[in-house]
């Protein structure tokens, strides 16, 4: 039971960055949505930090239920990319799907390998 109370907050806090995203940068006119896509990025990046940290130092279950699955499960969001993908489909913005969906996946693939690099 106690290894659900780590991955609910964790994932608390994870969602609460990621709508402090969102509120942050809501207020601008992009073209694609940029707070999920930073929010997927940052969360990359923390779990390639969280998981090679782990694996160097062969730590506990506790903290990659928290960081990893919590946190970094909370701030990324396949469904809503998703949904924004479908919205630029519908909405006939080919070129906004093809540059948001390469960018996502190499920008997100970029940070963990980043993530892992600069853990200790």
């Amino acid at each position: 039971m106690q290894n659900f109370l780590y991955v609910f907050l964790g994932s608390g806090v994870g969602g609460c960055i990621r709508y402090a995203l969102s509120l942050l940068l809501n207020k601008y006119n992009f073209i694609l949505p940029i707070y999920t896509l930073i929010s997927n990025v940052l969360a990359c990046f923390i779990l390639g930090i969280t998981m090679n940290y782990l694996i160097q130092h062969n730590e506990n279950n506790q903290l990659k239920l928290l960081i990893a699955i919590g946190i970094c499960g909370g701030m990324s969001t396949y469904s809503t990319f998703s949904y924004e993908v479908l919205q630029q489909i519908n909405s006939g913005a080919w070129g906004q799907v093809l540059l948001y969906s390469i960018g996502k996946f190499t920008l997100c693939l970029v940070a963990i390998v980043l993530g892992t690099k600069i853990s200790f």
